[in-house]
């Protein structure tokens, strides 16, 4: 029997370890894609909700994915309505048999589920995507989830195995009358000092996830250089094509293990697995908590004593690193170039702009939305307000000493003269 499926590709931008693709392609004889970029404007500080970097990094990664479908004989369709507007269309247009899609956790990407099964008259399919740990698979409910990542960590650690990642699909579609939309490559230069001078796209994740682990098996010292701040061999670099579903953490998490039993076991294989456990532990707790992770005091019960203030000036000069402290300035102008920036520079200008200057922080959380290559709703929130004092195991005084900082990571002010001179 000849049915048609439409895949809506939402942060998840793959074919391997996708359980929607996986199931519309076993189920349906034809099948074709869409992704919806809707430019949306930013709450607090009226920026666009992806700036440049990340919207060419996402151009690259559905040219890839337009590719990889295009083998499957699945058109991929990239449009700037919203999908509450396209996908019923093309259900119409199309005799669309039923849509399948990943969830999303996040209040805007919730409403748009709901709109759509509230205005479809087909099945829409979701399922859980982009986890480590799936939701059904925890050792407590969703109102349990512990506020403390260490005992979240404890139990996760317990369980016997996690599910391994699902294969790509290879089977080939039916074919349609309808064609990929023609994505032209955008030709923005890359700042030859970047850390992340890679692009876009599945096949570039796995390269690198190959390059990384078992090439130049930097895995096996990145406890030790995690907190570097020059080069593109410190820390993993996979989260930008996280962020974007270019890569699986269930096949980052396979392969750390299959290099522990072949290779070697020891703390940064181990810390590797932690980071992508943090990751985890953001998205699970928004399950818990949803659009709180937006409010001023953030998942706190009480207002938190910091000052707020919404000094369009001195925030200003904090995304252009003019606050004349070198480090921080440093880190703003690598962010601003690149689009990029280390874990280490991210807590420290985050600190800077809520302790030091005493601006919002959701001001500092909408521009990494902005600016953010690697930019994910659950962990960009989750850190800031975690940073400000007002998320997970708060503390109200999770300061750093910005010009100590740069004396531990930056003894030679290396970095610095990098960015500022």
């Amino acid at each position: 029997m000849n049915s048609t499926a439409l895949v809506w590709f939402r942060n998840d931008l793959r074919l391997h370890d996708h359980q929607a693709l996986s199931d519309a392609t076993q189920h349906h004889s034809h099948c074709l894609a869409i992704y919806s970029f809707n430019h949306k404007t930013l709450k607090h500080t009226g920026l666009a909700s992806r700036g440049p970097f990340r919207k060419q990094f996402i151009n690259e990664a559905l040219i890839d994915l337009s590719q990889s479908l295009a083998a499957l004989n699945i058109p991929l369709l990239v449009t700037d309505e919203s999908a509450t507007e396209a996908i019923p269309k093309l259900v119409n247009e199309h005799t669309i048999n039923a849509v399948y899609a990943h969830r999303e956790q996040a209040f805007e990407e919730q409403n748009d589920e709901q709109s759509l099964l509230n205005s479809l008259r087909i099945p829409l399919k979701l399922y859980d995507g982009g986890y480590l740990v799936m939701p059904a698979d925890l050792p407590f409910d969703d109102d349990k989830i512990p506020d403390i990542f260490t005992q979240f960590r404890k139990k996760v650690e317990s369980l016997s195995t996690f599910r391994t990642p699902l294969p790509a699909p290879t089977k080939v579609m039916l074919p349609l009358e309808l064609k990929s939309t023609n994505l032209n490559p955008t030709n923005t230069s890359i700042d030859p000092r970047t850390a992340f001078p890679f692009r876009g796209g599945e096949k570039a994740a796995l390269q690198h996830l190959k390059t990384y682990i078992w090439e130049n098996q930097y895995i096996a010292t990145y406890k030790e250089t995690r907190n570097g701040l020059l080069g593109s061999a410190y820390s993993s670099k996979m989260s930008p094509w996280l962020a974007c579903g270019c890569l699986s953490p269930r096949k980052i998490y396979d392969e750390v293990k299959r290099f522990e039993r072949e290779v070697i076991a020891n703390d940064s294989t181990y810390w590797l697995i932690f980071e992508l456990l943090w990751r985890d532990y953001f998205r699970h707790v928004y399950r818990k908590f949803g659009s709180r992770f937006f409010f001023r005091n953030g998942l706190a019960l009480r207002p938190s004593p910091k000052k707020m203030r919404k000094n369009t000036d001195i925030f200003h000069r904090w995304t252009e690193g003019q606050t004349s402290e070198p480090f921080v300035d440093a880190n703003m102008r690598e962010l601003k170039l690149t689009g990029f920036m280390s874990n280490r520079g991210r807590q420290n200008v985050a600190s800077f702009l809520v302790n030091d200057l005493g601006i919002d922080w959701r001001w500092g959380a909408e521009y990494f939305q902005h600016q953010l290559i690697d930019y994910d709703v659950y962990s960009n929130w989750g850190n800031w307000a975690y940073v400000s004092g007002v998320g997970n195991d708060p503390r109200e005084d999770r300061y750093f000493n910005v010009r100590k900082q740069a004396q531990m990571y930056d003894p030679e002010g290396l970095f610095v003269k990098t960015w500022l001179f």
